[in-house]
């Protein structure tokens, strides 16, 4: 998937254009959640793993969600044990998606620990803490995805116990860290909103060229965290997008509606 290792412009163009052509969320949201959290710390804190991903292609996901943990690497039950030259990952973590390479994050003593890993190493429980894409997913909601695809965009549950040699772990400095993790929420923020924008073009392509100048903003923005006029130019396309929906009665899947929900801002 070359086109996740492109400037975030490109990559925001090649959203909207394919949800334009299609309509279906689930084409985009994978990478879009990839290059928004596992490639973007990789990149900013990792950069030899970027570079080994880049050269695969790699979509990988980041695993740190866990039950109580607030957003805070202090309260994270997932730690890092040293075992002679490399460490002993055990732990639990939730909202994790399938993929060939996880990004763990994990707790050494009350620093950031990040580990790049195989899906062969992770043991996947049946329970799915979001069934997104659920037999009557299609029926329910019919812009979600092509139903001849079967894209699984479900998060699983899961249990970590492995090993990992010295190169496949860092230790980020903390305040490093604790920078580019805050700017998440916002970067994903702005990639669905382009997202919506895309949406809109493909339900009423009038409607969306009220928004277009808009988009493009949106499209090319670098700074974090987002000044006020960018995240009104954010709730424009969404509020955009929800009354139109509306008007043509149209039911759009809760995934449409994950910016808006408030979260805890990262933190140590």
């Amino acid at each position: 998937m070359e086109w996740l290792y492109q400037t975030p412009r490109s990559f925001h163009h090649i959203i909207a254009e394919t949800i334009a052509r299609n309509g279906y969320l689930g084409e985009v949201f994978l990478p879009l959640v990839s290059y928004n959290t596992a490639l973007f710390l990789a990149q900013n804190l990792w950069k030899e793993k970027y570079s080994f991903l880049q050269e695969r292609n790699a979509l990988p996901f980041f695993a740190a969600s866990e039950k109580g943990w607030d957003g805070r690497t202090k309260n994270l039950k997932t730690v890092a044990i040293p075992e002679g030259d490399g460490v002993s990952i055990k732990g639990e973590k939730s909202h994790v998606m399938p993929a060939e390479f996880l990004l763990v994050l994990a707790r050494e003593k009350n620093k950031p620990f990040l580990a790049l890993t195989g899906k062969g190493s992770i043991s996947w429980d049946n329970r799915k803490d979001h069934p997104f894409f659920s037999p009557e997913s299609p029926q329910l909601y019919p812009y979600l995805g092509n139903p001849e695809q079967k894209t699984d965009l479900s998060h699983y549950e899961v249990r970590l116990d492995f090993q990992a040699e010295r190169q496949k772990f860092i230790l980020p400095e903390p305040e490093k860290y604790r920078f580019f993790s805050a700017q998440i929420r916002d970067r994903e923020r702005i990639s669905f909103s382009v997202a919506a924008y895309g949406m809109l073009r493909y339900l009423d392509a009038g409607e969306a060229r009220k928004y277009a100048g808009v988009a493009e903003k949106l499209m090319g923005v670098e700074n974090f965290p987002l000044a006020q006029g960018v995240q009104e130019d954010s709730d424009s396309v969404f509020s955009a997008l929800y009354a139109l929906a509306e008007r043509m009665a149209i039911v759009l899947h809760p995934l449409w509606y994950f910016p808006q929900k408030k979260t805890h801002r990262p933190e140590m």
